[in-house]
C-alpha cells in the first residue's frame, strides 16, 4: 500500500510552529534554576515580557508589526542572556 503525500507546511503551520519553538525555548529557560538565580527579578520580568511578545507573535517573519523581527529577537535575547535562543535565531531555527 502506498504511503500517503505529506503535504508541504503552509505559511501559517510554519509561523506557528515556529512561535511554539520559541516559546518552549523560553520556557526552558524560565524553569532553569541556574539562569534563574544568575538573572534578577528584573530580568526575569523582562524574559516573561519577551516570552509574552513571542507567543503573540511578535518575532514571527509574517506576524510581526516591524520589518526586521529575526534580528530584534536575536538583540533582545543577547541583552537578557537567553544565548542559546539567539544562537538558534541567528541559525533559522524560529524562522517561519
Amino acid at each position: 500500500m502506498d504511503k500517503p503525500i505529506k503535504q508541504p507546511m503552509t505559511m501559517l503551520q510554519a509561523s506557528r510552529a515556529a512561535r511554539e519553538r520559541l516559546v518552549h525555548d523560553i520556557d526552558k529557560a524560565l524553569t532553569d534554576k541556574e539562569f534563574i538565580q544568575r538573572t534578577g527579578d528584573i530580568k526575569l520580568e523582562a524574559v516573561k515580557e519577551m516570552r509574552h511578545r513571542a507567543q503573540s507573535g511578535f518575532y514571527g517573519d509574517f506576524t510581526s508589526p516591524i520589518a526586521t523581527p529575526i534580528t530584534r529577537l536575536v538583540r533582545d535575547a543577547t541583552a537578557l542572556g537567553l544565548t542559546e535562543v539567539a544562537t538558534k535565531a541567528r541559525d533559522g531555527e524560529y524562522d517561519g
